[in-house]
């Protein structure tokens, strides 16, 4: 392609404040005491804020814990599932897409 090199505007990312963006991260676990507060825990000191919480207990003696957590890019989500999956009672965790998520 042939651009209009004229027309064309240098641009810089505001590195000084960086943004987050919200992903679903969806934990399946032990249903025991304490999990959620581990879990919660772990993503914390991962760095990431919790913006909202679901948990769902079920029949199997299992629980769906899904949050919605800010984080600042893919490396730091990375870094927030592999916390989370170090928890004793966490049997998988991972990133929701919205097309995955079942209605």
């Amino acid at each position: 392609m042939d651009y209009d090199k004229a027309r064309l505007v240098e641009v810089d990312w505001d590195t000084a404040h960086p943004s987050t963006v919200s992903v679903k991260i969806s934990t399946l676990t032990v249903d025991k005491p304490g999990m959620l507060a581990n879990v919660s825990a772990a993503i914390t000191n991962a760095d990431a804020n919790i913006s909202r919480a679901e948990i769902t207990t079920r029949e199997d003696r299992k629980a769906l814990l899904d949050f919605i957590v800010e984080i600042q890019n893919t490396a730091h989500l990375d870094r927030v599932l592999k916390a989370v999956e170090r928890i004793d009672g966490v049997l998988q965790t991972r990133r929701i897409r919205s097309w995955q998520e079942t209605k």
